[in-house]
């Protein structure tokens, strides 16, 4: 199996090599670019989608509402998820010694996710890059003994870096939960979530109405965000609720909502739950 990651020496490359040891791995210019190419059909994407500490990745749920099906390009679904824990370093350059830290770079949600300890360390130039592999590169590129990188320890023995802080995140139990995302549909297992996007009318307890739903069957709601697509006002919803889509109660719902869903509404996949 042929896995697509952001950059070697990031979470996501050391998420796919966690499901897989032994899979080629090929390496993408952000999650974006990941649900690109699993689109036209060359692997099996990891992209990130929910941290315990900064919540939901929005970007990759918008990838998937903004993105539209052409003829080279075929639909993209969640077909597993993988759940790891996020241990953040400090790194910088080699000779950097005791030389204060002015600027720090990284992905914003690893900005996020060490805020308070930054501030601590009173660095409060922060630099937001694509990823945190990106952000190691660009530090030992660079040759600056002023700046810092946020990234895994694994990224200081790729781009020669030395670590000045391990465990620099806000919360010691920080963990990333990442889908899998194919063109090719996942079976029931009988251990199954179902993610489904969608926007609602606005009208009073059009929001309550569609929870209601999953609520009468009894069915376990494990993740439920808004979305801001921009514009004041407009939102769309992501859930995972527990079961299949195609399982007997996963069809109730999926027609139900398709009924009380004004505009668009994507399901996302079915996909059976990670054992973290």
């Amino acid at each position: 199996m042929k896995l697509l990651s952001l950059e070697k020496g990031s979470y996501g490359h050391q998420a796919a090599k966690t499901l897989d040891p032994n899979a080629e791995i090929s390496f993408c210019n952000g999650n974006l670019h990941i649900l690109e190419r699993v689109s036209l059909g060359e692997g099996v994407g990891v992209v990130p989608i929910e941290n315990s500490t900064e919540g939901l990745v929005t970007e990759v749920l918008k990838g998937f509402w903004l993105k539209e099906k052409n003829a080279e390009t075929k639909d993209v679904c969640v077909v597993g998820e993988i759940q790891i824990p996020i241990a953040h370093c400090l790194l910088v350059n080699k000779g950097a010694g005791e030389t204060h830290t002015l600027t720090v770079s990284s992905h914003p949600q690893a900005l996020g996710q060490c805020q308070n300890t930054l501030s601590r360390m009173g660095i409060t130039m922060r630099v937001p890059s694509i990823s945190t592999a990106r952000a190691a590169k660009e530090l030992a590129e660079s040759g600056d003994l002023t700046r810092a990188a946020i990234a895994p320890k694994v990224a200081a023995e790729t781009f020669g870096l030395e670590i000045r802080a391990e465990n620099i995140q806000d919360s010691p139990s920080n963990a990333t939960r990442f889908h899998l995302v194919s063109t090719v549909p996942a079976r029931p297992t009988g251990k199954d979530k179902t993610a489904v996007l969608y926007q609602l009318p606005h009208h009073p307890a059009s929001l309550r109405d569609s929870i209601d739903l999953i609520a009468d069957l009894k069915l376990n709601l494990y993740s439920m965000h808004s979305i801001s697509l921009g514009a004041p006002g407009v939102y769309a919803f992501y859930i995972e609720f527990e079961g299949h889509q195609d399982d007997a109660d996963g069809k109730k719902i999926i027609e139900a909502l398709t009924k009380i869903t004004d505009r668009r509404m994507r399901i996302l996949g079915s996909f059976p739950r990670s054992v973290e």
